[in-house]
């Protein structure tokens, strides 16, 4: 498209499933998060650690789903429990921000984030955590918008050149902006394995491996 297109945004409700599925799985096809399309719209319940959910969307003149933006509203424990920022009472988490293909480089992503944050602001929300991979356009959008990078990691698809069978646990290390991961023990582990992928906290043990495909991933945090 070449034209600034005609939209407003609203609040998702039910009735726009269809469209909002169609939209999330054309945008997250063409980028790094294609391995998270899904045939169902994503909920957040006290299950997952949310008392609520501020959910966005961007409809054209067409009334079909263009842009999404889901953020989850962390509850009591969650905000307790969560590594990366242990300073704030109230938190939430970006869990997806996503513009259909045709519409994206349009402001339209930025627009559903402003959108957002003054309502996370009106509810007293401390903070935002924002969670992407090594896409260009979305880590620069953060950064502009005021985010602080707290920690990274890269996510190996692969094979280990000599196995590792450790079962370790992580912390974030804000100082140094990486996560670090030991053993029961305490020793320094190069990677653990979860759900088919390594999880590889110094970029130096990323040779370990013999790659199928590595991404870099960022955890983000936007003070409110």
């Amino acid at each position: 498209m070449n034209k600034q297109p005609t939209y407003r945004i609203v609040s998702y409700e039910s009735s726009l499933e269809d469209s909002w599925i169609r939209c999330k799985a054309l945008s997250y096809l063409y980028s790094r998060f294609n391995d998270q399309i899904e045939p169902k719209k994503d909920t957040y319940t006290s299950e997952d650690g949310y008392s609520e959910a501020l959910e966005l969307v961007a409809l054209n003149e067409n009334n079909e789903v263009i842009g999404i933006l889901d953020i989850g509203i962390f509850d009591g424990d969650q905000n307790k429990s969560y590594p990366y920022v242990t300073h704030l009472e109230k938190g939430s988490y970006m869990d997806i921000i996503a513009v259909h293909p045709d519409y994206q480089k349009m402001g339209i992503a930025q627009n559903l984030i402003t959108e957002a944050l003054n309502v996370l602001r009106s509810k007293r929300i401390d903070y935002l955590a924002i969670f992407t991979r090594d896409d260009e356009a979305a880590n620069n959008l953060y950064k502009k918008l005021g985010a602080t990078l707290l920690a990274k990691n890269h996510r190996v698809k692969g094979t280990p050149k000599e196995m590792n069978q450790s079962i370790g646990s992580f912390v974030v290390n804000k100082e140094a902006k990486k996560i670090e991961v030991s053993d029961s023990e305490g020793n320094e582990l190069p990677y653990v394995y979860d759900s088919g992928y390594y999880w590889v906290y110094n970029p130096e043990n990323v040779e370990l491996f013999d790659i199928e495909d590595c991404m870099c991933e960022n955890s983000y945090v936007l003070y409110l």
